[in-house]
């Protein structure tokens, strides 16, 4: 019924770009609303492999609907598969993975008395369990935010205000979820420019949900998420302020110049496209 009425929506009315993303949004919202509390009932890591996977379905339908009644198609938001888009998919996967051990790397090494110690309680098994969460949850927060939004918004506002825009709607999302609102503008947002960029980049959704989901599963590994990981990070009280600002530098610094060489990527193949014109 819901996919009807939008469907219906989109028929009777003519909307800029601005209009239809809202208009996603307002749609992604409500599956989010309907799906969360079903999820609730599952307990811990396989809340996220539920909703995520519920939520991941919904906004492909959504999607579908929103492209049919504004002439784009999947191609167009980088969501058709290609014959490489599970190889880009794990491509993704080991760079997020090798972003967050030089995370860890530079907090290690910069923020004093910093180690690792393992939770025997969690077993490796645990792991399976993460994966099949952080990737349905990857995948429904870049269909939701870095499909069709973000390319719709580049298309008519350019990259800079798509990315902009998409950057404070993941933030909002994730302050409606409990973040705070400086973690929120700050991390998420640092985080969502990395990973539209990568889809800009890739012209694809294969690389970011990678990304996404690897950055996730090794925070996870190390504690940094809602349920124990396979290891936590011990800090000394008298190395917490150079841990905290070590963890800044880190995460800035590594998302930061990830994002730098997708720009840098996506500005070599714009000019390849232009001289090939």
């Amino acid at each position: 019924m819901l996919v009807a009425r939008i469907q219906q929506f989109l028929t009777d009315h003519r909307w800029p770009a601005w209009g239809n993303v809202a208009i996603f949004w307002v749609g992604f919202a409500v599956l989010l609303g309907l799906t969360a509390p079903v999820s609730s009932a599952f307990p811990g890591p396989w809340q996220g492999a539920f909703l995520g996977t519920l939520v991941s379905g919904g906004t492909v339908l959504l999607t579908l609907v929103i492209l049919r009644k504004t002439h784009w198609n999947l191609k167009d938001i980088g969501l058709a598969f290609r014959r490489d888009s599970v190889s880009r998919f794990l491509l993704g996967m080991g760079g997020g993975l090798v972003l967050i051990v030089l995370h860890f790397a530079i907090l290690w090494l910069l923020g004093g008395e910093v180690s690792l110690e393992r939770v025997p309680e969690v077993r490796l098994t645990a792991l399976a369990v993460a994966v099949c969460s952080f990737i349905p949850l990857a995948a429904m927060e870049e269909l939701g935010f870095r499909g069709y939004p973000l390319r719709r918004l580049e298309a008519s506002y350019g990259l800079w205000v798509a990315q902009t825009v998409v950057a404070l709607a993941f933030a909002v999302y994730h302050v409606v979820g409990g973040f705070p609102w400086v973690t929120a503008l700050l991390g998420t947002g640092m985080g969502s420019l990395l990973f539209g960029m990568a889809a800009i980049a890739t012209r694809g959704l294969a690389v970011p949900i990678g990304l996404h989901a690897a950055w996730n599963i090794g925070g996870w590994s190390l504690g940094e998420k809602q349920f124990p990981g396979l290891w936590k990070i011990v800090i000394e009280e008298s190395s917490r302020s150079s841990a905290e600002m070590a963890g800044m530098i880190g995460y800035f610094g590594v998302l930061g110049l990830a994002t730098l060489g997708f720009w840098l990527l996506h500005r070599r193949q714009l000019r390849k496209r232009t001289s090939m014109r």
